[in-house]
C-alpha cells in the first residue's frame, strides 16, 4: 500500500532519479529535452524551489509537492503549484507542472491517489480550476488524465527556428 506525504529535501535524489526515468521516457516523444537537466543546478534548483528550500522567481506561485512511498521507497511525485491569472474568469488556477510514477508501481492507484492529494490541498486554498500539460503522443498520461477528468482545452504547437 501506498503512502502520500509532503515530499521532505531527503526525497531529492529519489525525486531527480524518477524525474530522469521521466524525460528518458519521453525522450522518445519530444528531441529537444535537456536530457541533463535533472541533476543539473537549474534542475536542482528548481526542485529545491518547489519544496520551498528556495525562493522561486516567479513568487507569484503557490508550490506543492507530493511524495508517494510504498515500504518506506519513493516510487512517485507530483509537483504543482497554483496561481491567480488575470486574463481568466476562473481563479485561482492549480496546475500539474511535474509528476510521474515508477513502471513498476502504476496501475495501483498511485497517480490517482497523488492527483487527488494535489486537488484537496488546492481546494482547501479555493482552487476552482485544475490544468495539466502532456506531451501529445504519451497516450498513458493522455488517458491517464483524462480518467482523472481533465479534458483537452488548449493546444501548444512549437517549431524549431
Amino acid at each position: 500500500m501506498s503512502i502520500i506525504r509532503q515530499a521532505k529535501i531527503e526525497d531529492l535524489p529519489e525525486i531527480q532519479k524518477l524525474n530522469q526515468e521521466l524525460f528518458d521516457f519521453e525522450a522518445q516523444y519530444i528531441s529537444s529535452y535537456n536530457r541533463e537537466w535533472s541533476y543539473s543546478k537549474q534542475g536542482e534548483k528548481y526542485f529545491k524551489q518547489r519544496l520551498g528550500i528556495e525562493v522561486p522567481v516567479n513568487s507569484k506561485l503557490l508550490p506543492f509537492f507530493f511524495v508517494a512511498t510504498v515500504d518506506a521507497r519513493v516510487v512517485g511525485y507530483l509537483i504543482g503549484s497554483m496561481g491567480f491569472y488575470p486574463f481568466r474568469t476562473i481563479n485561482p488556477i492549480a496546475e500539474v507542472e511535474n509528476m510521474y510514477v515508477k513502471q513498476d508501481q502504476r496501475r495501483k492507484g498511485i497517480g490517482s491517489t497523488l492527483v487527488d492529494a494535489f486537488k484537496k490541498a488546492t481546494k482547501a486554498r479555493g482552487v476552482k480550476l485544475f490544468r495539466v500539460e502532456s506531451l501529445e503522443n504519451n497516450d498513458v498520461a493522455m488517458n491517464f488524465y483524462r480518467k482523472m477528468g481533465f479534458v483537452e482545452r488548449s493546444i501548444f504547437l512549437e517549431v524549431e527556428t
